[in-house]
């Protein structure tokens, strides 16, 4: 599937001059970041779907993807994760489950992970993929309910 170009002809509609993280759902992994300007390839088993989340890449750490839900974050995320250059941290709220961990994929974009912290709640920060520069945030409460989370960053980028 063609990334840039009409939707009306298949294409997803991307800018053929960014570039994109994607992240298949289904089987929790990273799928690649590609180009705007290229083809998504998928290969898939008969009867297989894939839901894959596409996020243009950032020049900071960003939010890719949650292990909760298929609407990635629709639901589960009770405010969108932003970015904040001068504190270099990443927050936002998420809604936890007792007892379920909670997980959130991180591009971290050159910075690296030094903490987490999350209001009620156990927070931790790992690296994923060192390769790609991809870190897991996990989240754990005791109680159902909207969580404040921040991921605190490396002041300089690697």
């Amino acid at each position: 599937m063609p990334l840039a170009g009409e939707q009306v002809s298949g294409a997803l509609g991307l800018d053929a001059t960014k570039d994109y993280y994607f992240c298949d759902f289904w089987n929790d992994r990273f799928a690649g970041r590609l180009n705007g300007s290229v083809a998504l390839v998928q290969d898939l088993r008969p009867g297989e779907a894939r839901m894959l989340s596409v996020h243009e890449d950032e020049p900071n750490p960003q939010f890719l993807a949650t292990d909760r839900h298929m609407m990635q974050g629709c639901l589960d995320l009770a405010t969108y994760p932003v970015w904040n250059d001068a504190h270099k941290t990443l927050s936002g709220a998420s809604r936890l489950v007792a007892g379920e961990p909670y997980r959130i994929m991180v591009a971290m974009n050159g910075f690296k992970p030094v903490s987490a912290s999350a209001q009620g709640a156990k927070a931790r920060i790992e690296t994923l993929d060192a390769t790609n520069g991809l870190a897991v945030l996990t989240l754990e409460s005791a109680t159902n309910g909207v969580t404040e989370r921040t991921v605190t960053t490396d002041s300089n980028t690697l």
